[in-house]
């Protein structure tokens, strides 16, 4: 992220500022998506129609021609996200079992680090056999 933005012309305390951003509509997405998935009589669906809508901000994304566009592509994308994790988490306390729940969210708290892993693990050889610097 902060490479990209600094490819933008952002300082490094700019590209602290856009991560912080980022951080900020998580965080409200977060909020957001646990007070609204109160009030959502099919939550299922509502995963769904957000879900759908990174496909064209992560588009948007690649497209950013300056800042500022980086950063509302960004803080959409990182606010869905929060709204996902919210809902998700709600879905899955109603549907996991009295019992069950420790293990479902100690899986669903797993797939976020194992996802970096593997993606680490993964774009890295891939970045420098393309000569990424």
């Amino acid at each position: 992220m902060p490479i990209y933005a600094g490819l933008l012309g952002a300082s490094g305390e700019t590209a602290g500022l856009y991560i912080a951003f980022a951080y900020f509509c998580i965080a409200l997405g977060t909020v957001i998506g646990g007070r609204l998935s109160d009030s959502i009589s099919n939550r299922k669906l509502f995963l769904v129609i957000t879900g759908t809508l990174f496909a064209p901000i992560t588009w948007l994304l690649g497209k950013a021609g300056n800042l500022w566009q980086l950063t509302l592509c960004t803080g959409l994308q990182y606010l869905i996200g929060g709204l996902c994790l919210a809902v998700t988490g709600a879905i899955t306390g109603r549907e996991a079992g009295p019992k069950e729940r420790g293990k479902v969210f100690g899986l669903l708290g797993m797939t976020i680090g194992l996802g970096a892993l593997a993606g680490g693990l993964s774009i890295g050889p891939m970045v420098d056999a393309w000569g990424y610097r």
